[in-house]
């Protein structure tokens, strides 16, 4: 039996109301949202970057006070990584060249280096460790690890990896941002300042990674 529909009545389900707003509509807010908490966190970051390096110099300054050449010609053999003229080790120090002899003829002394002709330019010397200088930069790398060790002695594994992570992304960006003499100081992308966001390490007057943890 059919019955009359009442007058004003739906004839069948309501079509849902379009009261939300479309998706994509949010998008631009959300963008922006997260570009500002980026720079925040950026901006952080650099901060806590420039602590840490002033803390660095600082202890680099002390144990120069202390231990004088001894400290500066741990920093020479650091950087000999490869062999290397007397002349490259000054400009990546920045110690200065009479200063660099007397710590090579120092160290030749100890054992820990040696000096041949460059084969590329007979007139030049090429500086190289000896493995008694291998030895003692690893003994001196075993040492400050075992300090590193008893210092993080409340720190998980996980953590310590973490924090070696994170120094060695800094490292890489650092690495790759433009410093001063190249040509990427003037990036439309990063600025024009001549000195770049961070100085290049072993540059005069900067600091130096290697050179302050020997």
């Amino acid at each position: 039996m059919n019955h009359p529909v009442p007058e004003g009545a739906s004839l069948g389900p309501a079509a849902p109301a379009d009261s939300a707003a479309p998706a994509d509509s949010a998008a631009p807010a959300d963008s922006a949202r997260d570009e500002a908490e980026r720079l925040e966190a950026a901006g952080r970051l650099d901060a806590e970057i420039v602590q840490f390096a002033r803390l660095v110099r600082r202890i680099a300054a002390a144990k120069t006070a202390v231990y004088g050449d001894v400290s500066a010609r741990l920093s020479v053999l650091a950087h000999l990584e490869r062999p290397q003229r007397a002349r490259e080790l000054s400009a990546i120090t920045g110690l200065g060249e009479s200063a660099m002899s007397r710590h090579i003829a120092q160290l030749e002394a100890e054992g820990l280096i040696s000096r041949e002709a460059d084969p590329a330019d007979g007139r030049a010397q090429l500086v190289s460790l000896t493995d008694a200088g291998r030895e003692r930069l690893a003994a001196r790398a075993a040492e400050r690890t075992q300090h590193l060790y008893a210092a993080t002695k409340g720190w998980e594994t996980g953590r310590l990896q973490a924090a070696a992570d994170v120094l060695a992304d800094i490292t890489a960006l650092t690495l790759s941002l433009p410093h001063p003499g190249t040509a990427r100081c003037a990036s439309p992308e990063l600025g024009t300042d001549p000195h770049g966001p961070f100085p290049a390490a072993g540059a005069p007057g900067t600091l130096d990674t290697q050179s302050e943890t020997a």
